[in-house]
């Protein structure tokens, strides 16, 4: 498993911090109390659920392009190919967002305070301001922090990199990170927007086409040392 030191930067002190690991799932979960038995039980949920849709649909995993699916998919598979359709990306761009926006929704139904990391993929519920943080490598070595107004709807910010961790990406932008009300649309919109960037020259078209697709309210693209950003973002 990939060592994960970006977490450390973000830590609110008034939350309790834990870590769910199952399969390729990591995630790093903040709230009021340790609830990590209910969401491992809810993550081996949503992967049994996407696994078995896999093993009848194998194509699914596969698939770069956009995927409708049954009605009577479970529901991790309905909103992956929700994402991807809106994002122009195959369904899995979406899984690591999809995964962060359940369990959010399942922990919304017992607190009010809720952080939830899955591999630079965040849903956060949350009732005060905070900040996110973007970590860029050695494209912008000393980050950024976005702020994040308390708000009823739950935050989806999703961080997407062609030169760093082990997302597939045909792009070459060090970060694109993209700001929704759904952590599986983000990630999708992430993935897409970071495969129309090859160098600093792209970053504003690539925010334009970011900021088209149906839902998207922010986003920031750090490629060649530039750092663009448009929508909803307000860096502190």
């Amino acid at each position: 498993m990939e060592e994960r030191t970006y977490r450390e930067y973000c830590i609110a002190e008034d939350l309790t911090y834990y870590n769910v690991t199952l399969g390729e799932s990591d995630l790093m979960i903040a709230t009021k109390e340790d609830m990590s038995a209910l969401c491992r039980r809810f993550i081996r949920d949503c992967r049994e659920d996407l696994i078995g849709y896999i093993r009848k649909e194998p194509f699914f995993k596969e698939s770069l392009a956009p995927m409708d699916c049954p009605e009577d998919s479970p529901q991790i598979v309905k909103m992956m190919c929700s994402a991807s359709i809106k994002a122009h990306v195959g369904p899995m761009a979406a899984v690591a967002g999809a995964i962060s926006q359940l369990l959010c929704e399942c922990l919304a139904g017992f607190t009010d305070e809720i952080i939830i990391e899955n591999g630079g993929d965040n849903c956060i519920l949350t009732s005060k301001g905070r900040t996110a943080g973007i970590y860029a490598g050695s494209g912008f070595p000393e980050g950024l922090k976005i702020a994040i107004d308390g708000r009823k709807t739950p935050w989806g910010i999703c961080t997407s990199s062609g030169t760093m961790g082990h997302s597939f990406s045909f792009g070459s932008a060090d970060a694109v990170t993209i700001i929704s009300d759904s952590a599986a649309l983000s990630d999708a919109a992430a993935t897409y927007t970071a495969n129309n960037i090859r160098d600093a020259s792209d970053i504003e078209s690539a925010l334009e086409k970011a900021m088209s697709i149906d839902g998207i309210r922010g986003a920031v693209i750090i490629a060649g040392g530039k750092l663009g950003a448009m929508g909803e973002v307000r860096f502190v």
